[in-house]
């Protein structure tokens, strides 16, 4: 070790209160970095898992409890902490979450005095988080086994300031629908946006949409947070739904290390939205109201991004958007749902 950082770590192990005197040492920018994510590191939870809820309280009690069980696995309360955002519910989440602080310290309950829309309350569950690390994670998922230990690991060994991990899909009923829809098959470590678009060719035809939308796969750095939430709170469409945790990546063109976890650490529970018309028996209003969200979404991440974004990536978001127009107008018309067709004709096999 260079012996001018020496006295440095020991003012850090021994007597962190004393962090003032780090201006004393001509210590280069990118020593400066280091050793701060090292003080903290050393001197606070890193981890907070914030759970935006609205009456799901069955949900919310199998999600904590899969979350608790995953910090058996060499994970203790002074590395991860747990806050829910309450919007409001009128079931009985409010007992379910004091259930669980009875036995485990390290859970926080906020409960907004009326609901404030399930996108506020998702920056809100964040904003309350005094981690260097933020993981969104939705009241009816489930956490598997070894999942905070895997975080754990990524962030103490790359601190990078996004991380996505990788889902299995599950039904309402917790049944297994698909392992590994981010379809990887080992961890990437991408430095700038330039490289995530490159990689995000592989992702097409189905797995973009893992990746930019959803909810429990999305970990960001409090300071990446703090950073972009006013950028991402000029985008909200309060008429509507929008992917504001997604937004923290994505809205921008900065360059940023995005750590990509190619095992599944989270279980996706599919057809249980809490938002928009009920897709089995509103297909067409579904449909519309989805796509409209996602392109939208997408026009968001093309503005900020299409400098970084290669030919052959526009060119697969243009048919992407092609193929949602073709679902719905086949919907619309004849009420037929085409999408099968669509995957087998734009799905790499």
């Amino acid at each position: 070790m260079n012996t001018l950082l020496q006295p440095l770590f020991l003012i850090f192990r021994n007597s962190p209160g004393h962090f003032t005197t780090f201006h004393w040492y001509p210590l280069r920018m990118q020593y400066t970095k280091q050793l701060t994510i090292y003080f903290l590191m050393k001197n606070k939870p890193l981890l907070s898992i914030c759970i935006p809820t609205y009456n799901r309280a069955p949900f919310l009690r199998e999600c904590l409890f899969h979350i608790l069980s995953a910090m058996k696995d060499g994970v203790t309360s002074d590395d991860v902490i747990i806050i829910i955002s309450d919007n409001a519910s009128t079931d009985d989440t409010k007992e379910v979450v004091k259930s669980f602080q009875k036995k485990y310290t390290n859970i926080q309950y906020f409960c907004n005095k009326k609901n404030i829309g399930g996108d506020r309350n998702v920056i809100q569950v964040a904003s309350y988080a005094k981690t260097p690390y933020i993981w969104f994670f939705s009241d009816d998922d489930v956490m598997i086994s070894g999942a905070l230990k895997k975080m754990l690991f990524v962030i103490k060994s790359h601190h990078p300031e996004a991380i996505i991990c990788n889902l299995d899909l599950i039904d309402k009923d917790g049944h297994m629908l698909t392992h590994n829809v981010l379809r990887l098959k080992k961890d990437k470590l991408l430095k700038t946006k330039k490289q995530l678009f490159t990689f995000f060719e592989y992702a097409f035809f189905l797995p973009i949409d893992w990746y930019i939308t959803c909810l429990t796969n999305t970990i960001v750095s409090k300071r990446l947070f703090e950073k972009n939430v006013g950028m991402v709170m000029n985008a909200f469409d309060s008429s509507s739904s929008n992917f504001l945790h997604s937004g923290l990546i994505y809205y921008n063109a900065q360059d940023f290390a995005i750590y990509i976890i190619s095992k599944s650490i989270a279980k996706f529970r599919s057809g249980n939205r809490s938002f928009g018309p009920d897709e089995s028996t509103k297909k067409k209003e579904y449909l519309l109201f989805l796509y409209t969200i996602l392109k939208r979404h997408y026009h968001y991440i093309y503005q900020a991004n299409n400098k970084n974004m290669s030919v052959r990536f526009k060119s697969l978001f243009f048919l992407k958007n092609i193929s949602r127009d073709l679902r719905y107008t086949f919907v619309k018309l004849f009420g037929i749902d085409i999408s099968q067709v669509l995957i087998n004709l734009f799905e790499k096999k």
